[in-house]
């Protein structure tokens, strides 16, 4: 059984008698990748060895990453897999990296922060300990050579985040299993 998607907007306005939630379509669209996946800890690695092969975008997509797009990755032309973002698993400086679900193979998708829309409790782990997120990988190459990455201590992006919401975020997070490891405040 397969999955497929349409990629082209249908303009048409649902039929009178369809339920509002059942008429969205998803977005769907295709994101340029680098040759080879990498593993856990970064190496490159050609082939799947028990853990989610990580593949690293290349090129910026025609819209911004989140939870819940449809995207296939291809690498030279050749598709490689297609899944839905599902959640954020790791955040570090300049990298976020994606979980990819319903595809052939599990897979993760790590991009550059400003290729994604993270959601309020990402944008806020980001935000406030950005001094202790991982220096490494790099920032993409694209955004290298700005006057705004120049320092590394300095935090080039920006959220906008509610000071009435801080206390409840930092509460979440302490509950949230996904993010607490990165920043290892299970305590």
């Amino acid at each position: 059984m397969y999955l497929t998607f349409e990629l082209q907007k249908n303009d048409q306005l649902p039929p009178n008698n369809v339920a509002p939630h059942l008429t969205n379509k998803c977005t769907t669209y295709e994101v340029e990748v680098e040759d080879s996946p990498r593993g856990r800890q970064g190496s490159r690695q050609g082939s799947e060895r028990g853990s989610e092969l990580v593949w690293t975008i290349q090129d910026e997509p025609i819209k911004p990453l989140t939870n819940g797009h449809i995207i296939t990755l291809k690498s030279r032309g050749n598709v490689i897999s297609s899944g839905r973002i599902s959640v954020v698993t790791d955040i570090t400086k300049h990298w976020v990296t994606m979980l990819l679900t319903g595809g052939p193979r599990r897979a993760k998708l790590r991009a550059p922060i400003p290729w994604c829309h993270l959601a309020k409790l990402d944008r806020f782990v980001h935000t406030t300990y950005y001094a202790t997120l991982a220096d490494h990988p790099p920032p993409h190459n694209t955004f290298t050579d700005r006057p705004s990455f120049a320092n590394p201590h300095d935090n080039p992006y920006e959220f906008d985040l509610d000071p009435r919401e801080t206390q409840g975020l930092q509460d979440k997070l302490r509950r949230t299993r996904r993010l607490a490891g990165i920043l290892d405040i299970t305590k």
